[in-house]
């Protein structure tokens, strides 16, 4: 409760700073930043509920997911909690920033995919059904157990339903789109883009440049916002399923030890010499 009134108050979650000199100017842009993103954002009933699931993520398996995007169906910026589960990145990253590549699994009903076709947005390919689709992961089967949601032929990840697309942040060399050097020579230099597949056709339904077009830089756009628990050794943190998962562990073991001490302390002592008693 203290973490939503800190970072979800009533007003709205945008606040200004001006840094430096103030003028009236500079105060009159500062205001109209903050009402323009806490509009958005009040506006939009799935706001607060999404941030909240962010959070608890967080608790829950260390890191929370928050990804802000312009959605093309509803034509106006959102912000969504992302599964922790549906986050691939490459083992060595020491953080979100630094890895040289970064997948969102997520899914889309086959209405709104359709729709994203239609408007252009993603390339006119044909995405057949998956059939014997299962879940195995551990943790959601158990989450969904715990919710009272049970696997059905209507289940979310279902494909009868949906379509299951990666979202690939990543640097390429594109051929046709190479970078070119100030003498127009092709430089070979990877630049950051966002390509989206379609999981089962395995093909690539669209392809966006994902960095400022005059950032001579080239530094990657990451729309997802992370929010850790608690710092762990690699990207990920550490939440109470790590933590007490591993107290856990040792309450058992040690709970083993009492009873074995138990038993053999009530267990009777004694010598007995072979031939003492008939």
């Amino acid at each position: 409760s203290s973490i939503i009134g800190e970072l979800l108050p009533v007003g709205g979650p945008a606040d200004t700073e001006i840094m430096g000199e103030q003028s009236e100017e500079s105060l009159g842009r500062a205001l109209r930043v903050k009402e323009m993103m806490n509009d958005y954002t009040l506006n939009d009933i799935d706001f607060y509920g999404e941030m909240t699931r962010s959070l608890n993520w967080s608790i829950l398996q260390g890191s929370g997911f928050i990804k802000t995007y312009y959605d093309p169906i509803e034509r106006r910026p959102v912000a969504r909690c992302v599964n922790p589960d549906d986050i691939i990145l490459n083992s060595n990253a020491p953080s979100m920033a630094r890895a040289t590549r970064i997948t969102q699994v997520f899914y889309l009903s086959r209405k709104e995919f359709k729709l994203l076709q239609l408007s252009g947005y993603y390339a006119p390919i044909v995405v057949e059904e998956e059939q014997n689709y299962t879940n195995d992961n551990v943790l959601v089967t158990k989450i969904e157990a715990i919710d009272g949601v049970k696997p059905n032929e209507a289940n979310f990840n279902t494909s009868k339903n949906y379509v299951k697309l990666f979202e690939v942040l990543v640097d390429v060399d594109i051929k046709g789109f190479e970078h070119t050097n100030e003498n127009g020579e092709v430089s070979g230099l990877p630049i950051p883009y966002s390509i989206i597949i379609a999981v089962q056709e395995q093909k690539i339904v669209r392809i966006t440049r994902n960095f400022e077009p005059n950032d001579d830089r080239f530094q990657r756009i990451n729309p997802l916002d992370q929010y850790i628990s608690n710092v762990g050794f690699g990207v990920m943190g550490y939440g109470l399923t790590h933590l007490l998962g591993s107290s856990a562990r040792i309450a058992t073991m040690l709970l083993r030890q009492v009873v074995d001490a138990g038993t053999l302390s009530n267990f009777p002592g004694g010598l007995r010499a072979r031939g003492a008693i008939k």
